[in-house]
């Protein structure tokens, strides 16, 4: 027999073995087309053996998925996952069905994955993320905390839950909280970079938070009371901003420069929801957000026409204003006010502005 046709030497679970172990060394190098090869020339030997084959088969599956074939991923995930229920082979099928779109059969799958495997965390993790990136906070919360590791968490998994965790926290507003979780990951890893950036983003996010809420505080206290059609626009622009789910101050900042822009030009809109549509359109332009007229006219159930040309009239008035002073009295991202240090929101720039001083207009006070 050539040597090309010799049978390897040792038992099948020692070729197993040996496949695997280089499978891990190929898959570290980032080498997956090889470890399909790898795989394939086993697949034959265990073909009836589900155990040895649900191994291969896990392998093969994460290979697929580095490799962006998500389908045959998850055909090899499942198929694993029939032979021996794994948690490896649960967080494969889920993240095949993630990247493939399907994210209510992922979730579907990670509940059923942490519901049997309850003392693994990397599933809990996986399905906690899942929730953060749709914005369900109260559950990516409580998932993360009913976790009960059964065994050691490896470091990076741990530092990247113990940030997730304060992230969540923090979005809640739950800040005091926030800061022990992560005082907690750094006493038991003080070196992890994450965590000392997590701390800092915290602590700036924090600022950044209570300086928007002295903020929306001032601007709601300056709001003067409107009638007749200007306070219809105005009542739309706080529907509109909630429709668009917009935070709170783009709403206030659109009702501010509503006002500023109606005694300046004595506008008599004929459409309100239009105008209420074009004035937030513009506080976005300010801020370099821009929504397109179409998605502020679907908000506000009004003509993308009329919409475009108020928001023209309204970018016009503010294009007339000095950049600087247009910035800090209506713009959110950007506004220097809350960069501030220890601006309380009070002062006369920090109120109502109905009226600009001349210096405030290009070309004009000189």
């Amino acid at each position: 027999m050539s040597p090309s046709r010799r049978r390897p030497e040792g038992s099948l679970e020692d070729r197993v073995e040996r496949a695997l172990s280089r499978c891990s060394e190929l898959s570290r190098r980032g080498r997956h087309s090889k470890v399909l090869a790898e795989i394939e020339r086993l697949a034959d030997a265990v073909e009836e053996q589900p155990r040895f084959e649900a191994h291969l088969l896990l392998w093969k599956a994460q290979a697929l998925l580095a490799l962006g074939r998500a389908e045959q991923a998850l055909e090899a995930a499942s198929r694993s996952w029939e032979e021996e229920t794994t948690p490896h082979a649960c967080h494969l099928m889920a993240s095949a069905q993630s990247f493939l779109g399907k994210v209510d059969r992922a979730e579907d799958t990670l509940r059923v994955g942490t519901e049997l495997f309850p003392g693994t965390p990397l599933l809990a993790v996986e399905l906690a993320t899942m929730m953060a990136e749709q914005g369900r906070i109260p559950e990516t919360i409580e998932t993360l905390e009913a976790m009960t590791p059964s065994e050691p968490v490896p470091e990076e998994l741990y530092v990247y839950m113990v940030g997730l965790h304060a992230d969540a926290l923090a979005a809640a507003g739950r800040w005091n909280e926030a800061n022990a979780v992560l005082s907690e990951g750094l006493r038991r890893h003080p070196q992890a970079r994450a965590l000392q950036g997590a701390r800092q983003a915290l602590k700036q996010s924090r600022r950044r938070k209570h300086a928007e809420h002295r903020l929306a505080s001032s601007w709601a206290a300056g709001l003067r009371t409107l009638a007749g059609v200007g306070r219809e626009v105005d009542e739309e622009i706080a529907y509109i901003g909630q429709a668009a789910e917009l935070p709170k101050l783009y709403a206030l900042a659109a009702r501010r420069l509503w006002r500023s822009f109606l005694a300046a030009e004595g506008v008599r809109p004929q459409a309100p929801r239009a105008w209420a549509a074009a004035v937030l359109g513009a506080v976005l332009d300010l801020d370099g957000s821009t929504l397109p007229a179409t998605a502020l006219a679907r908000y506000a159930g009004a003509g993308v026409g009329t919409v475009r040309s108020a928001r023209r009239r309204v970018r016009a008035y503010l294009e007339s204003l000095e950049p600087a002073f247009a910035l800090r009295s209506f713009g959110v991202r950007d506004n220097p006010r809350l960069s501030d240090p220890g601006d309380g929101g009070s002062g006369p720039r920090g109120s109502a502005v109905i009226r600009f001083p001349s210096e405030g207009v290009k070309g004009k006070g000189q």
